[in-house]
């Protein structure tokens, strides 16, 4: 699992907020409505610093009771984690690429 596959739809698994290093962190960005974002009222557990999601797809895998988000803030990592998710057909996790600040705005 080293390169990219632009064949495979990650679009389900990927989320990329908009975001750069010289576009300001929206301070007035909503709190995140769990039960929407994931469609199911489970609780939601947060990795921080995903990597290629080895971590968040077993864990997602073996607590099938939870939902789980995955924060990476490298692009090239989150798709490479959420191919991963895809490959393995895990559907209560999902990865976002962002910073850790950005996303504790709104958790």
């Amino acid at each position: 699992m080293s390169r990219p596959r632009p064949d495979l739809d990650i679009s389900r698994h990927l989320i990329e907020p908009v975001w750069s290093p010289t576009h300001p962190i929206d301070d007035s960005a909503p709190l995140i409505d769990w039960p929407s974002f994931f469609g199911n009222p489970r609780p939601v557990e947060l990795e921080v610093g995903s990597g290629k999601g080895l971590f968040l797809a077993n864990s997602a895998r073996a607590h099938p009771d939870r939902n789980y988000l995955g924060v990476e803030i490298t692009k090239k990592y989150a798709r490479l984690a959420a191919e991963r998710l895809v490959k393995q057909q895990i559907e209560n996790a999902q990865i976002r690429c962002q910073c850790r600040t950005q996303l504790q705005r709104q958790i």
